[in-house]
């Protein structure tokens, strides 16, 4: 029998729709593997690349929690006695203090622990878009442009907390899709859970999710009031939905409350406090309206880590899709929580590169959906051919500017050399100082020593404090050897003469390129 003549066109249709979602679901696992063969490059290399100030300091966190730390008053000892200058929960560090208690290389556990949640973000992803109702294709062009964008592929394999952030605030804004399409009470009770862990975890991802879902939840009050629901409904579903998100936020600035009484203790945690940092977070007006941002940072440089060399076609994707009004206020929701995120915290942007972890995936989504819409109209040639281009343009991307800093073995940076030196030349009760490589925790995390490392910004009246007597800052550890790093002593500028002194007369026991140990003993025979 000829199934062709048997079979309708109805059948026909769905047949190829099949086949068309299979192609998709095997374009995405070749592009996991992508993702895992990134990871695999570098895995072994130390932390040293790009951002290393962040790695090391997540990392830092984390190796003090595997020696018995506190959670809560965690330590980061790097700026000297008391050690503690908690920034956010440590809800990445425990998990990947956990992954490493099993033997696992703790450079190797934090890279894991963070792919890890980058792979599993496409499991909220996949629940948000059933309940919108969104088709399997948006869905896996959304998760495809997700895994191969280059901003994702580089970070989700250094030792950060981004991709935890990022799981859980995209699994709050899929069980507020449930909880507003039900009145769910598990997705309630996930809203609370995702929500905490995700403002707790980085407190700068979350709000951007909390917006967009706040317009989701206001699109759904309109189209229902619309539709002659009562009034009284649709103002416990908003009573209820701001409680929910509420809950979170409430607990994120407790948290922050009382991390800054803790940082306070520590004289130079006195200067990264939320108040103290709140210019440097948020930004100034001048810079959320200046050409830098829109043309340099947003166009030429976020847009393009998200979605590869060819970005412009996602805006011909949109065009093409545009008559589907549902799913392009989807998309136009995505793109106003990409932005929201920069306005809010754009000085952070701006220095930043990693910080796009948290706002990357609405660009996915905004672009993911409009493929949808043109792969659910039967065209699946031209989509399928947007998708592989944009997809051949992010990985190009990343190959050209990436693969190279992959690739590339940190075992001969100074740094690493003056930690691991400085390991073997101090006893674990004894400290460091370190000068000239800002506040970052290279030498404090490689050298597993505690250290006070004076950044270039520390008030001169604090500074001559510190070099007239060390031993006040560094608690009981005695002071074992001076990190020195030379290209970093511009920044002292008026402390540098307190510098010069403190450095006088010391013999030096190693050098390697820009960076030498000192001995802490002053040689008064000079």
């Amino acid at each position: 029998m000829d199934i062709n003549k048997t079979s309708t066109p109805e059948s026909r249709a769905a047949a190829v729709s099949r086949h068309v979602d299979g192609a998709l679901w095997m374009a995405l696992g070749a592009s996991i593997c992508f993702a895992l063969y990134v990871l695999l490059i570098g895995i072994k290399t130390p932390i040293l690349d790009n951002f290393y100030f962040r790695q090391t300091q997540t990392a830092l966190t984390t190796y003090w929690l595997t020696q018995g730390g506190p959670w809560l008053a965690y330590e980061t000892p790097v700026l000297g006695y008391p050690w503690s200058i908690p920034f956010e929960f440590p809800v990445f560090q425990l998990i990947t203090a956990a992954v490493a208690s099993l033997g696992i290389h703790l450079d190797v556990a934090g890279r894991s622990v963070n792919f890890a949640f980058y792979i599993a973000t496409l499991w909220p992803l996949g629940m948000l878009a059933q309940t919108l109702g969104l088709s399997r294709a948006s869905y896996l062009a959304t998760a495809i442009l997700y895994v191969l964008s280059p901003t994702y592929l580089y970070w989700s394999r250094t030792f950060l907390i981004e991709s935890c952030a990022l799981f859980f605030s995209v699994l709050w804004l899929a069980c507020l899709a449930r909880f507003v399409q039900s009145g769910n009470k598990g997705s309630a009770v996930g809203m609370i859970v995702a929500g905490s862990l995700a403002i707790l975890a980085k407190a700068t991802t979350f709000p951007a999710f909390a917006l967009v879902g706040g317009l989701g939840v206001l699109w759904v009050l309109v189209s229902r009031l619309r539709a002659g629901a009562p009034v009284g409904s649709l103002i416990k579903l908003t009573a209820l939905s701001l409680l929910l998100v509420a809950i979170p936020f409430v607990i994120g600035l407790l948290w922050v409350g009382y991390t800054d009484s803790v940082k306070s203790a520590n004289p130079l945690g006195q200067h990264l406090t939320s108040s103290a940092l709140s210019a440097w977070n948020f930004g100034s007006i001048s810079q959320k309206l200046s050409r830098d941002l829109w043309v340099n940072i947003i166009a030429g440089r976020i847009i393009p880590d998200a979605m590869g060399y060819l970005y412009l076609l996602g805006l011909a994707v949109a065009i093409v899709a545009f008559s589907c009004t549902r799913n392009i206020a989807i998309a136009t929701v995505s793109v106003i929580g990409f932005l929201a995120s920069i306005l809010a915290f754009t000085n952070l942007h701006m220095v930043h590169t990693y910080y796009q972890v948290a706002n990357a995936v609405f660009l996915a989504i905004a672009v993911g959906v409009c493929l949808g819409i043109i792969f659910d109209r039967g065209n699946y040639a031209v989509a399928a051919t947007f998708l592989a281009l944009i997809a051949a343009g992010q990985i190009s991307l990343f190959v050209t500017a990436y693969k190279p800093i992959v690739e590339t073995d940190q075992r001969p940076n100074w740094l690493w050399q003056a930690a691991t030196m400085a390991h073997r030349i101090t006893g674990p009760e004894q400290s460091l100082i370190v000068l000239g490589d800002d506040w970052s925790s290279a030498v404090a995390y490689y050298s597993k020593r505690k250290t006070l490392t004076i950044p270039g910004w520390t008030p001169p009246e604090l500074a001559e404090q510190i070099f007239s007597d060390p031993q006040r800052f560094l608690g009981n550890n005695t002071l074992g050897a001076i990190v020195v790093c030379d290209a970093g002593l511009k920044d002292y500028k008026r402390s540098m003469p307190l510098v010069e002194r403190f450095l006088a007369n010391r013999e030096q026991v190693w050098r390697h390129e820009g960076c030498r140990i000192l001995s802490s003993q002053i040689n008064n025979n000079s």
